[in-house]
C-alpha cells in the first residue's frame, strides 16, 4: 500500500511539473495525461518533466520523510532537482 501512495505522489508531482511549464491548468494536464495510455502516458509527463527540471515540495511530513521520499524521487527521476520543506 506504501509503494502505490508513493507511486501516486510521483505521478502528482510529474503532473505538476507539466502543468507549470505548458501554463495549463491542472485539469487540461491532466486530461492529457489521462487520454493516453502506460507508457506513451509516462513518457509525455516525463518529457515534459525534463523541460521544468525541478520541484518545490512543501508538505507537514517530517523532514526524514521528506528527505526519504525525495531520495527516491531523484533517483527514479535524476534529471529532475526536487527539494522540499
Amino acid at each position: 500500500m506504501a509503494m502505490k501512495k508513493t507511486t501516486i505522489l510521483f505521478i502528482f508531482l510529474i503532473l505538476s511539473f507539466v502543468g507549470s511549464r505548458l501554463k495549463a491548468d491542472t485539469k487540461t494536464v491532466i486530461a492529457k495525461a489521462s487520454s493516453l495510455s502506460g507508457k506513451a502516458r509516462e513518457a509525455y509527463l516525463i518529457e515534459n518533466a525534463k523541460k521544468e527540471r525541478a520541484v518545490h515540495f512543501i508538505t507537514t511530513l517530517r523532514n526524514e520523510e521528506v528527505h526519504n521520499m525525495l531520495n527516491r524521487f531523484m533517483t527514479r527521476y535524476p534529471f529532475i532537482n526536487a527539494t522540499g520543506m
